[in-house]
């Protein structure tokens, strides 16, 4: 095969595949290009007629013409008034048929595929990644861009499920030649197909726009001009998807199976909320099969868009009083908000580049100002106020856990279908031209499966991990036994081997009545593990300890506790030492059995990368399913209480108590009822830790039915300034384990 291409910054690629096809796609190509350039809509001139420019409704911004002049509506498509689209079009066209035509269904075919380490900037190199989809109908695209970083596990992990439900069409876009090296090298088995894109390599834009090479927002408009690229050069649909991700089946069956009400769709978008458009930039289906072509057309609408922001010789800048001086409004290079304006432009007919012109930075009376300018020209088109919705309730179509069966009218057993139409030019007749918030038994983010993806059949097709903390992502995955730990074991950022460790070996770490007092606990371990130059093994939280109360919502969260900021519930399959064995039941209303795997187990989460590989690290994540990660030593409460000289005279142990390493401890009311509370002897407490002979990397402490740890306090001679260092860069670093924070 051989390909051709013709248009700017990855036009139109044509997969040749035989004479008589090509010269009709040739033709269909020609017509559709002509007509979409001749003034169906100016709006959509090419990039290089950007000349003129316009007062920024803020009056403070030169806005180019074509981003801030509504043009003409492009003439709008055949609308049936009936409340529910109808999955074949108006017009004498036949359908395409929605046949997945790739080998997914072949048994034999275990591994991704496989394509060549190209530059997709060059569309001839596209074209051979094209060509490597064989007969393939869809692809999902992911992007990365430092792979020795731990979040690039998620890549590796996405892949394999992905392996595990029969998707193999599957292409990594890197930032860097050296990213796909250094990924195919460390996994030859998983990263099979990896391109990246110079396209932006020394582009003047992004330093107009004070946006780094290796930021982010390069990354991902790479991936979105990858997607329409591979989309024209391979005729495939896209799923373009972040990588925190969990599939539970095979995604493409589900979204192009129209009696699920997904398959008479050209878009099917993840949404956060409820405004139209609200859609989510890391996870959405673009077909390529349906009449019209809505889904290519919005990828085109998307990256013409960019095209204009990198021509842009003068982005518009912050308003001072927003607190950010003369920084540029860099938000509208995100590729989440361009995708949403131009979901309102395609459904508008007219220009609505909201990321641009009203970003609330550029209103000095801030968001409100910036929403009552944008409601004004939204009242324009009435069309972008909403979702247009059909009444039809559209139902997960396969079988799920019973207690979440059990919940009824939840969004994760039925949601109503909303969705938006697209005027397409050259396109009437066409009913699919429309936008789907997916359903959530389809796409669940983390708030809106909580952690009823912890149970078994799950709810959803496809989980995405998205949340603001990025430490409990991991977490919540391995929670959720969505881990493959066979390949990755705990995970590159837990360092598992490569450090020294101290544990609990219980999982009665107090039913607490407080926030504080489990942190307060934590924070002893902690203190205890840097005196003998170790990282805590934070504990799971008792599921039912009562300072959880204020987090439950039993009707929409698994064993009563949500993931909020924290704090994670979930069902921790992993339970093979005794610190995660508890009496707390599998699901809300199962019987409590003690120890059982699959019972639930609550972390708790600091934020931060520094937290999370130097200063800390979690049971789970620890044990995985490795028999060799496992404590070398286990030593006994009491032990560590004969070796330590118990002062049982308040006096004297006011004495030590302000030379304590746990920051805000308070002395014991009652010292003589806690006995415990007070290490006095210092040196002979790391030695009945350490043991002798060569210390072993992994101790754990045998609680002997004590709730909770002794106080830590130094005696002279042991307060080494390294190991107290040591403790304080902890605090630095997880600060919601330390007992002053204002989180806790």
């Amino acid at each position: 095969d051989s390909a051709g291409c013709s248009g700017k910054g990855g036009g139109t690629v044509m997969n040749r595949r035989g004479g008589v096809a090509a010269l009709m796609a040739l033709a269909m190509v020609t017509f559709v290009y002509l007509a979409y350039v001749s003034g169906v809509g100016n709006m959509y001139l090419p990039s290089e007629s950007v000349a003129s420019t316009t007062s920024s409704p803020v009056g403070r911004v030169a806005i180019p013409a074509r981003i801030a002049n509504p043009s003409p509506l492009a003439p709008a498509p055949f609308v049936d008034e009936s409340p529910e689209p109808a999955p074949e079009p108006r017009a004498s066209p036949p359908t395409s048929p929605a046949v997945v035509r790739d080998d997914r269904k072949d048994e034999g075919r275990k591994l991704p595929m496989e394509c060549p380490m190209v530059d997709v900037a060059d569309p001839e190199n596209v074209a051979a990644v094209a060509r490597s989809l064989g007969d393939a109908s869809d692809v999902v695209v992911f992007a990365t861009q430092d792979i020795e970083h731990w979040r690039a596990e998620f890549l590796v992990n996405v892949i394999l499920n992905l392996m595990s439900v029969n998707v193999t069409s599957v292409v990594t876009v890197g930032r860097h030649k050296h990213t796909c090296e250094t990924a195919r090298r460390d996994n030859p088995d998983v990263v099979r197909c990896c391109v990246y894109s110079t396209w932006l390599d020394g582009h003047d834009a992004l330093k107009r726009w004070t946006l780094a090479e290796d930021h982010a927002y390069v990354l991902w408009l790479i991936r979105y001009r990858f997607a329409l690229d591979i989309m024209r050069a391979g005729e495939v649909g896209v799923l373009v998807s972040d990588s925190d991700m969990w599939f539970d089946r095979d995604p493409f069956e589900l979204l192009k199976d129209e009696s699920t009400g997904l398959g008479t769709h050209s878009v099917v978008a993840n949404v956060e909320g409820e405004p139209f458009p609200s859609m989510n930039g890391g996870l959405v289906y673009f077909r390529a099969d349906l009449p019209g072509g809505g889904g290519r057309y919005l990828l085109e609408v998307f990256n013409d868009h960019v095209d204009d922001l990198l021509a842009d010789e003068s982005p518009p800048k912050c308003h001072k009083e927003q607190g950010v001086g003369t920084q540029m409004a860099w938000g509208a290079m995100m590729d989440q908000d361009i995708l949403r304006d131009a979901a309102e432009t395609a459904v508008a007919g007219a220009p609505l580049w909201w990321s641009y012109t009203h970003h609330v930075c550029l209103f000095k009376g801030g968001y409100d100002e910036a929403t009552k300018a944008k409601t004004e020209m939204k009242s324009k088109h009435p069309e972008t106020l909403d979702w247009s919705r059909s009444g039809r309730l559209l139902r997960r179509p396969f079988e799920s856990h019973p207690a979440v069966e059990a919940l009824g009218e939840h969004p994760l057993n039925e949601s109503e279908e909303k969705y938006g139409i697209m005027k397409v030019p050259n396109a009437t007749g066409w009913r699919n031209l429309t936008i789907l918030a997916a359903p959530k038994w389809m796409f669940a983010n983390h708030g809106d499966g909580d952690g009823w993806f912890a149970l078994k059949p799950r709810p959803g097709a496809a989980f995405h991990c998205m949340s603001q903390n990025q430490g409990i992502k991991p977490r919540m995955l391995r929670a959720y036994d969505m881990w493959h730990w066979d390949v990755l074991g705990a995970g590159r950022g837990i360092r598992v081997g490569q450090g020294r460790y101290l544990s609990l070996a219980s999982a009665a770490f107090g039913r607490f009545t407080k926030r504080g007092e489990f942190a307060m606990q934590a924070h002893r371990l902690a203190a205890l593990a840097a005196a003998t130059g170790r990282i805590p093994v934070l504990p799971m939280i008792p599921c039912a300890s009562p300072w959880l109360d204020d987090w439950r919502r039993p009707d929409e969260c698994y064993a009563d506790v949500l993931e909020r900021i924290n704090v994670l519930a979930g069902t921790c399959p992993v339970t093979a030492l005794r610190q995660f064995q508890g009496p707390d039941a599998a699901y809300p209303g199962d019987p409590a059995e003690e120890g059982s795997v699959g019972s639930p187990c609550c972390y708790f989460v600091p934020p931060g990368d520094d937290c999370e590989e130097k200063f800390a690290a979690w049971g789970a994540e620890m044990t995985g399913e490795d028999p060799h990660n496992r404590p070398g030593r286990t030593v006994r409460l009491d032990a560590l209480i004969d070796a330590a000289r118990l002062v049982v005279d308040a006096d004297e142990a006011t004495e030590y108590a302000d030379r304590s390493w746990v920051l805000g401890d308070d002395f014991p009311p009652d010292n003589e009822k806690h006995p415990t509370d007070v290490f006095v002897d210092f040196g002979r407490v790391v030695k009945a830790l350490e043991g002798d002979g060569d210390p072993v990397p992994w101790v754990e402490i045998d609680m002997r039915g004590k709730d909770a740890l002794p106080r830590v306090v130094t005696q002279r001679g042991v307060d080494d300034a390294r190991r107290r260092k040591w403790f304080t860069d902890y605090n630095a670093a997880c600060p919601l384990v330390n007992r002053v924070s204002p989180m806790v």
